[in-house]
């Protein structure tokens, strides 16, 4: 996940002084501006595009990155279509807004966003290579610009800036970017799995195999039991059946007290699935 983080780094391009500097001269003369009312332009579209990160942050959080930078990054391509249909500076100041605000700001927040999901202990050299990256391709980006407008003007050349930016940065948003690394089966960090610990009592479920809901109980019980439930007719001689009875259903309901005592032990040991498969083999 480190290099689509660092490519929605540098896709934050068109938003970046870098590349905005380099479209200073045209913008300059094509609007009849002066440096200062483009500088006060750019200045109000900076200080305005800080404000609501926080929201981009908030949606990160209960989306996820990978969702927000696929949105930020096709709203970022319309900003840079947009700019080149301004007229004047009021136009310039919001274009600079939205520029600033979706390229510079919510683009590279959710850019590290996402390394922060997948790195822990590497997030420092992580970031750093990152870094690395985008400057190396912040290095190129104002001769591509330069090369853009000189070659279809610049509102042309800032509409090609988004269109590339979104044909890069949304195909990795789709097939490779991934929220957390447990989406894929690996481990923060890039750690390798951890066998999960063999589990105690491993030999519990060859000893309940041979388990009866009658285990407890004699032989001679349930018929004692039985009788002891036929007592009660008027008749009696039959007090030492009823004796005999009770006994019986007391070793019965031990009997049953034991069977539960071992299910309820099967179920922590062994889970409520190897217990339902003993009662359907009952």
């Amino acid at each position: 996940m480190l290099g689509v983080a660092t490519v929605a780094f540098i896709a934050t391009g068109p938003g970046q002084t870098v590349v905005v500097s380099q479209f200073n001269t045209a913008i300059r003369e094509d609007l009849g501006l002066s440096a200062s009312a483009l500088g006060a332009a750019y200045m109000i579209g900076t200080l305005g595009a800080a404000l609501p990160l926080v929201l981009t942050g908030k949606a990160s959080d209960r989306f996820g990155p990978r969702v927000v930078m696929g949105v930020v990054a096709l709203c970022l391509a319309l900003a840079c279509a947009a700019i080149g249909t301004v007229e004047g500076v009021v136009g310039l100041t919001v274009a600079f807004f939205l520029l600033r605000f979706l390229g510079q700001g919510s683009l590279g927040l959710v850019s590290g966003h996402l390394l922060a999901m997948w790195f822990e202990r590497r997030l420092g050299t992580a970031n750093g290579l990152k870094l690395m990256g985008a400057n190396a391709g912040f290095a190129i980006m104002p001769a591509v610009a330069l090369g853009l407008i000189e070659a279809v003007g610049w509102r042309s050349a800032y509409a090609a800036l988004g269109a590339i930016v979104a044909a890069i940065v949304l195909p990795l948003v789709i097939w490779v970017a991934r929220n957390r690394p447990e989406e894929v089966g690996q481990r923060i960090d890039g750690d390798p799995p951890v066998d999960p610990p063999a589990r105690e009592h491993d030999d519990v479920g060859c000893e309940l195999d041979g388990l009866s809901v009658h285990d407890g109980l004699d032989a001679g019980d349930l018929p004692a039991a039985r009788r002891g439930d036929e007592a009660g007719d008027g008749d009696a001689g039959a007090e030492v059946d009823v004796v005999e009875g009770e006994r019986g259903a007391d070793a019965a309901r031990l009997g049953v007290g034991l069977e539960e005592g071992r299910v309820g032990v099967a179920v922590e040991r062994l889970g409520a699935v190897r217990t339902e498969q003993l009662a359907e083999e009952e």
